[in-house]
C-alpha cells in the first residue's frame, strides 16, 4: 500500500520516504486478524495519505519534491525513543530546479495584487 502511494507520486516526479517508525505505526493501528487487510488500509490513508494531503494543499509540490514522512517523538532516552501515533512530513525542495520556485512565487505574488486591486475597486 505504502509502495502504490509512491508509485502514484513517482509519476509526479515526488519521492517519498516512510521512516521504519511510521511504517511500524501503519503495521500497528493495522493489524486486525479478523478484518485482514482493511484496518491497514484505513491506516494507510489516515496517517500518510490525509497527513501528505493536508500538506500538499498548503504548500505547493514540484518535481524531484522528496517527501520525508517521520513519527513524532515524545522522549528519546538511552534505552530507545518513544514515539506518538502522529507522523510528520518534511518537504526538501533541494534537487528542484529553483525557477521553478521562482517562477511560482511570482505568479501567486501576480495573484495576490489582483485580487487586492479587486478588492479597492
Amino acid at each position: 500500500m505504502v509502495s502504490s502511494l509512491q508509485k502514484r507520486l513517482a509519476e509526479k516526479d515526488i519521492t517519498l520516504e516512510v521512516d521504519l517508525s511510521v511504517r511500524n505505526l501503519l503495521t500497528e493501528e493495522g493489524y486486525d486478524p479478523v478484518y485482514g487487510a482493511r484496518p491497514l488500509r484505513r491506516a494507510v490513508m489516515r496517517l500518510l495519505e490525509d497527513t501528505l494531503a493536508q500538506e500538499c494543499l498548503s504548500t505547493p509540490l514540484y518535481p524531484y519534491t522528496k517527501l520525508k514522512v517521520t513519527r513524532k517523538e515524545l522522549e528519546r532516552t538511552p534505552w530507545g525513543v518513544t514515539y506518538s501515533n502522529d507522523v510528520d512530513v518534511e518537504i526538501d525542495y533541494s534537487n528542484v530546479d529553483p525557477e521553478l520556485i521562482k517562477a511560482k512565487e511570482q505568479e501567486n505574488s501576480n495573484e495576490n495584487e489582483e485580487s487586492a486591486l479587486s478588492v479597492t475597486d
